[in-house]
């Protein structure tokens, strides 16, 4: 079987990504904390979308698309969140006392929102939008026969949900969700216009 060819450009693209990611969490000056946090989330969605082949996911079926990006997102984010949780509590051994409560960190986890469990489990946030988008749009693309226009066109329909939601706390962010598969779209888009005019 042919190994899929990856386009080195768009991993460069989220690479200056994650730079805006770390600049924005390091940053101390308010401005450009602020200049940074506008955009560096939408650009992993839009990243996203890049890569996204409707008709292929028009052809996948929901078990076959739910378990591979379960095991591609939600598998690296437990691991990740225990992994975390450990090295907090052996921190929490070493220096006597701990922050929060082990049963609020894992009800954290679980809820992937700090707003609503006082817990530090919010800096996974985006993979868990990232997999609710992922299943919303399996279901717009099967709904519209992945014709593009379409998907398009719904993706603006549900956008105003989101800009209702945003200042609303919910489980994974749902919330979210409306925007990011916005940007997404956008990437998708984007990237059939690169194709066609390159």
């Amino acid at each position: 079987m042919a190994e899929k060819k990856r386009i080195v450009w768009i991993d460069q693209f989220k690479g200056i990504g994650f730079i805006f990611v770390i600049l924005g969490h390091l940053s101390i000056n308010k401005v450009f904390k602020s200049w940074i946090y506008s955009f560096h989330m939408p650009l992993f969605f839009f990243a996203t979308g890049m890569t996204m082949n409707l008709e292929k996911i028009n052809k996948t079926s929901f078990k076959d698309y739910f378990l591979t990006h379960a095991k591609r997102m939600l598998i690296p984010y437990l691991w990740m969140q225990m992994l975390s949780f450990c090295l907090r509590e052996t921190a929490v051994i070493i220096k006597g006392k701990g922050e929060v409560p082990v049963l609020q960190y894992l009800l954290g986890i679980v809820t992937g929102n700090n707003n609503l469990v006082g817990s530090p489990s919010n800096p996974l946030y985006y993979v868990l939008v990232l997999f609710v988008a992922e299943i919303v749009i399996w279901a717009v693309v099967k709904l519209c026969k992945a014709n593009k226009t379409a998907v398009s066109l719904v993706t603006l329909l549900i956008l105003p949900i989101g800009l209702i939601l945003t200042k609303r706390d919910m489980v994974w962010h749902i919330n979210c969700v409306p925007t990011a598969i916005f940007f997404i779209m956008i990437g998708n888009l984007m990237m059939d216009f690169y194709k066609t005019n390159r």
